[in-house]
């Protein structure tokens, strides 16, 4: 007989929603316990180091979302051209650790992706 739902996926799921549900009402310290144990779960998952990465960030957990924004950019099957906020977020973060020429780099890299993203749309 085959399942139409594994325990594993539901859990994951759910964790993954709740997650959400606890960034959109900005309770960020919650959706990092839950985040950083999905990711203990699915390592690679580009949603799930998103997360992380805006989490960390708004948690002020600036030396965690350098690491969770270094794992994202070293993925392979991360292309930032898809997320250009990836910049901006990483520019807020190196800004916030006094890193001002590295978060002038990062948002140029935003402005870039983000005017191409434009003009591609128009």
């Amino acid at each position: 007989m085959m399942k139409l739902f594994s325990a594993d996926s539901i859990c994951y799921g759910w964790l993954y929603k709740q997650s959400y549900l606890y960034l959109q009402y900005g309770k960020y310290d919650s959706a990092l316990v839950l985040l950083q144990a999905l990711h203990g779960l699915l390592v690679n998952d580009i949603p799930v180091l998103k997360m992380l990465c805006y989490a960390t960030a708004r948690e002020k957990r600036y030396d965690l979302a350098q690491v969770y924004l270094a794992k994202l950019a070293n993925n392979p099957a991360f292309e930032p051209a898809q997320w250009p906020h990836y910049y901006l977020l990483y520019s807020q973060v190196l800004h916030a650790v006094d890193e001002s020429s590295r978060a002038q780099a990062m948002l140029a890299h935003y402005r870039e992706q983000n005017s191409r993203q434009q003009s591609s749309q128009e």
